[in-house]
């Protein structure tokens, strides 16, 4: 039978067990956070960098630049096709370069209009402006053009192959290459073309005093930027009414399938030039 003396040495060899078993697992849990803070640390070190990568580049892939007082919004890839030009070295990301405080445009001291063939000889330029005359002067005799639009948070447009012109009164072109497409509706239906009708051929209408509108010689399908005088002051909107050049579904709403709307008012548009 053990003696009071030997049951306390017991007892004390157990809590030394214990209290050696308790440090070893707390140098474990120590070894383990030292480990967790190292990773964390080296997390924030890649964020930092990748934050501080993207404020030096501080552009998306669509710029907005100032060109001698000229407005223009391109894209990234535009201005980087030529490897050995100047504009590639300045949006490399290699520079830091800011944005005017107001206006959101990277200023470049140059001729805007001789900038201008120099952004159309690429991939795609864009219209930058909000009227009829905005979008005649840039993208009037230009060939293929894709019309972005976006109300809101849809977005949708139309493609022709022939070339937008100036004229009074409207002038129809047929083209049987062109359609208009959703991609993103109130719906939420996935991306689809409307093709021109092969009974009642489609194309564009051009008119001086709207922007980029798609039909026939005697009814629009799409219709950009019309004067509505029943409201003070008059207002420029668009609207939908497919079925007429182009062939629509007959299981959506001819009228307000793309936006929801009818009409609508356009929050940002965009033509893009296109060359193949």
């Amino acid at each position: 039978m053990a003696t009071g003396h030997e049951k306390e040495v017991s007892l004390f060899d157990l809590a030394s067990e214990k209290i050696a078993d308790a440090q070893k697992l707390m140098a474990e849990a120590k070894d383990l956070l030292k480990q967790d803070l190292d990773n964390a640390r080296q997390e924030k070190a890649a964020i930092e960098e990748i934050t501080k990568t993207l404020r030096q580049i501080h552009f998306s892939s669509k710029i907005k630049l100032n060109v001698g007082g000229k407005i223009y919004k391109t894209t990234l890839d535009t201005l980087r096709k030529d490897p050995d030009s100047m504009l590639c070295a300045m949006f490399s990301g290699k520079f830091e370069l800011k944005a005017d405080e107001e206006d959101g445009a990277y200023f470049i001291d140059r001729d805007g209009k001789l900038f201008r063939n120099h952004v159309q000889s690429g991939m795609s330029w864009a219209l930058y402006g909000n009227t009829p005359a905005d979008f005649h002067r840039c993208c009037d005799n230009n060939g293929p053009t894709l019309v972005m639009i976006r109300s809101e948070d849809c977005i949708c447009g139309g493609y022709t192959s022939k070339s937008w012109v100036s004229a009074s009164p409207m002038r129809a072109i047929e083209d049987d290459e062109s359609f208009l497409f959703t991609l993103i509706n109130p719906s939420g239906s996935k991306p689809m073309r409307i093709y021109v009708d092969p009974d009642n051929p489609g194309g564009i209408q051009c008119d001086r005093d709207k922007g980029p509108c798609f039909g026939t010689s005697k009814n629009y399908d799409l219709q950009v930027w019309y004067t509505f005088n029943a409201t003070s002051p008059k207002e420029s909107l668009s609207r939908f009414d497919m079925g007429y050049g182009f062939s629509c579904p007959e299981s959506v709403n001819k009228r307000t399938f793309f936006t929801g709307k009818y009409p609508f008012k356009i929050t940002e548009l965009e033509v893009f030039k296109v060359k193949f």
